[in-house]
């Protein structure tokens, strides 16, 4: 009887985890797709805490200064749309690792887009990229993030 109740336990708690594993990778899976290829800066406070830090090829931002990305953006892709285009970002990703620590979270993962112009591939680019995640009020929100973009040399190493 024993035995059971600790392969209950530890059967519940693996199922817990890759939940939670699950969520997070869910969570920077719908951020990009809302924040960066859909609804920009509407969305941001549903994926970012107040106080996000984030390292963008050399550059740090915080909340402000992603509102300010996001709605310009926004602003570019709407007025080619106005213009008659469509300008889609389409997102894949390679998660590496995942930490779960409970109320935080590690994550590593390959972000690459596929940037979509009048149904012609524009651009693809890839960014090696990594978040820290923390629970707040149930829900899985990135604290920081920090991107760099891969370039052909890093690609075939």
């Amino acid at each position: 009887m024993k035995n059971l109740l600790i392969f209950t336990m530890l059967f519940g708690f693996s199922v817990l985890k890759a939940q939670n594993e699950n969520e997070i990778k869910s969570t920077i899976q719908n951020m990009f797709e809302t924040v960066f290829s859909t609804t920009f800066e509407k969305s941001i406070e549903k994926y970012f805490t107040d106080d996000i830090i984030i390292f963008e090829d050399g550059e740090i931002y915080n909340m402000d200064a992603l509102r300010t990305m996001t709605k310009e953006l926004g602003i570019s892709f709407e007025k080619e749309i106005s213009n008659g285009h469509s300008l889609v970002r389409k997102n894949d990703f390679e998660f590496l690792k995942v930490i779960d620590e409970g109320d935080s979270a590690f994550i590593y993962y390959i972000n690459s887009a596929d940037f979509i112009y009048d149904g012609t591939s524009i651009a693809k680019i890839s960014w090696l990229e990594s978040a820290k995640l923390k629970k707040i009020n149930n829900e899985w929100k990135i604290t920081f993030l920090h991107s760099t973009k891969i370039n052909n040399k890093q690609k075939n190493q």
